[in-house]
């Protein structure tokens, strides 16, 4: 089916250590906004390890830096079409067109805890990045997003050792839909919500921050979106139909996150029944109804605001 070669798993894939989730790893730092320093411009104002990558994705490699006037850690996702990256389902053009579009976008309006920190995007060329050890053709550019780094693991390394009992999932849920509802509220689309694009800081399971916005739509006004994104098993029907579609595919997704929380792997999806969920069996009803409401076939589901009412996400 053509749809299995477009919906991919397109995102950022962390390679930082895995951590359980109740460990504090990393050191605890106050936001770059705090310091008070112009946004960064080039990466001369930067050390980074260019040899050992700590994230690699369809159109990015990522590494570990420092802010050289700071000493801030940061994560630098470097893309281009000079980069040896794996064949994904976005094309690298487009994924560079859907992050610049999203930081100018955000690094005007501050962060959100749950939301990675923006620090600064800009530009470079293929020659520059080839001399600090890059492997890439020195004619094209090269362009770079620099983001905080959060070393505390990913969502997905948790579930894929255990699943989260049901109080653990609902604290992690709560967060991520706060952050969602910020990106919502800005018009924002993610478009590939799931495990892996879902980070801890220092703090551990305090914070978890969503994370690539490689795959991200922004709407204005009463405009719809298209396109084909998204990571099999956590995308919304209407994405997979080719329709257009709006922030509520976020929601679908959201709630195969919540499912992959509390059992470890997203819902089945069946041609006649829908979406069926295969959960724990001690799993309680309010989160079963919760679950049900998000992953509504025909877009009929809440939009994220109104998820953080749900009775699930208040008890």
């Amino acid at each position: 089916m053509a749809v299995a070669q477009k919906i991919s798993c397109a995102g950022l894939a962390p390679l930082l250590p895995r951590a359980p989730l109740s460990v504090v790893t990393g050191r605890g730092h106050q936001p770059f906004s705090a310091l008070n320093q112009p946004r960064p411009s080039s990466l001369a104002e930067f050390k980074v390890d260019f040899h050992s990558p700590v994230g690699r994705g369809a159109c990015s490699l990522v590494f570990a830096g420092k802010h050289v006037s700071t000493n801030f850690d940061v994560a630098i996702k470097a893309m281009s079409v000079a980069l040896p990256v794996e064949t994904g389902a976005i094309p690298v053009a487009e994924g560079i067109e859907n992050e610049n579009k999203i930081f100018n976008h955000l690094l005007s309006r501050g962060s959100h805890p749950n939301v990675v920190e923006l620090i600064g995007c800009f530009g470079g060329t293929g020659l520059e990045a080839a001399s600090l050890g890059l492997e890439a053709f020195k004619e094209e550019p090269v362009h770079y997003f620099v983001t905080e780094l959060l070393e505390g693991g990913s969502l997905e390394d948790r579930i894929q050792h255990a699943p989260l009992e049901e109080e653990a999932a609902r604290r992690v849920a709560r967060s991520i839909c706060e952050g969602l509802v910020s990106l919502h509220d800005q018009g924002i689309a993610h478009r590939d919500l799931k495990p892996g694009n879902v980070l801890f800081g220092a703090e551990g399971e305090a914070t978890p921050k969503l994370i690539d916005f490689s795959h991200a739509g922004m709407m204005r006004g009463q405009e719809r979106l298209a396109g084909e994104l998204g990571t099999r098993g956590f995308v919304a029907p209407e994405v997979l139909a080719a329709q257009s579609y709006d922030l509520k595919c976020d929601v679908f997704s959201l709630g195969c996150l919540v499912h992959a929380l509390l059992s470890g792997r997203p819902p089945r999806r069946h041609m006649r029944i829908g979406m069926m969920q295969q959960l724990p069996e001690g799993t309680s009803q309010e989160a079963r109804h919760f679950l049900s409401a998000l992953l509504n076939m025909d877009a009929k589901r809440p939009s994220s605001r109104e998820v953080l009412q749900e009775p699930w996400l208040q008890e």
